[in-house]
């Protein structure tokens, strides 16, 4: 029987708390000895291990906050994982094999989305985005095709095109003084990154401040950041404090920061969609399915409710919800 690793950490992590109920119940029933401490021990380490994945899911299928900035510092804190648990015992060591390949399949050519994003956070910009990538190389062992010259000359190759069409436009009126607000993603991923560019990194200039572009490279904007700032940056908001000096690249670091590196968020519309129209409610007419559509959506929006939904819980809430229960007198 397949189970989705998703469905694993949410069964691990609500066993917590409840772990001698759960032997003395299961080694009764079974006259086994089988969950024994050693045995959670071993259980809560494999759900430990899970949590990078269920927070980079939960992280890049977020709707109120950049994702594409992010992306990066998820895939890093995966490599992290595998490069810690790989040799840790006989069962790790399989584990890590057969997903450590999948993550290469997936993401050993990292888009240029994610590279765009990471390049216009002004905590990451270009030095850090080469760190980063270096890191998950030596943590993988493997040769990334992505050089960082090439991601410069691609990004700013974008910048001339933004500045042909938007260098005249002027900026109207004087933005306020912005202060950082939360940025609404999981900060297990972006402390260890923030951690990673502390410890190694430091923000230098390129080449001399000849546009927008690397005027903002060369510009270390950190120095005067607190640790509890960093973490809670919201970029987009900190883009329109400074659209005044960087009219250009503010309007191109709103266009890549939108930019969402997940499908999950769009797909769960279609499977809301499925859960109002099913084998019990079939009557529906089209105009009526969006109606009922749009209007829980305008919901959702009023009470910023949109989220990432794990199906697999959905399912079973829809389940219980729709099974009678019997009462006795």
């Amino acid at each position: 029987m397949h189970i989705r690793w998703n469905s694993t950490y949410h069964m691990l992590n609500s066993c917590r708390g409840y772990t001698n109920t759960l032997s003395v119940f299961y080694n009764d029933k079974f006259d086994d000895n089988l969950l024994t401490e050693d045995m959670w021990n071993l259980c809560f380490k494999f759900l430990d291990f899970l949590k990078v994945f269920y927070d980079a899911t939960c992280n890049c299928s977020g709707v109120y906050y950049p994702t594409s900035p992010i992306a990066l510092n998820d895939l890093y804190a995966i490599s992290l994982t595998f490069e810690k648990y790989r040799f840790q015992s006989d069962l790790f060591e399989n584990i890590c094999e057969v997903m450590e390949g999948k993550y290469k399949k997936y993401w050993e050519e990292v888009p240029y989305t994610f590279c765009f994003g990471a390049i216009m956070d002004p905590r990451i910009k270009l030095t850090g985005l080469e760190l980063i990538l270096k890191e998950i190389e030596k943590n993988l062992s493997i040769t990334m095709p992505l050089k960082i010259t090439n991601i410069q000359k691609n990004v700013n190759d974008t910048y001339k095109l933004y500045e042909k069409k938007y260098a005249a436009a002027s900026v109207q009126g004087s933005q306020a003084p912005h202060r950082p607000s939360s940025s609404g993603s999981n900060a297990s991923s972006s402390q260890a990154v923030f951690g990673l560019l502390a410890s190694k990194a430091k923000q230098k200039g390129v080449v001399s401040s000849c546009n927008e572009f690397f005027k903002y490279l060369d510009t270390d904007f950190t120095e005067f950041m607190t640790e509890e700032e960093k973490q809670k940056l919201d970029i987009l908001g900190w883009w329109k404090a400074h659209s005044r000096n960087f009219p250009v690249l503010s309007i191109m670091a709103r266009d890549v920061l939108t930019t969402p590196v997940s499908t999950v968020a769009s797909e769960s519309a279609f499977s809301a969609g499925g859960r109002v129209l099913d084998e019990k409610r079939t009557r529906l007419t089209p105009k009526n399915l969006e109606a009922l559509m749009c209007v829980k959506d305008w919901d959702d929006a009023d009470f910023r409710a949109h989220s990432f939904v794990d199906e697999d819980l959905a399912c079973d809430e829809e389940e219980n919800k729709s099974t009678p229960s019997i009462s006795v007198d």
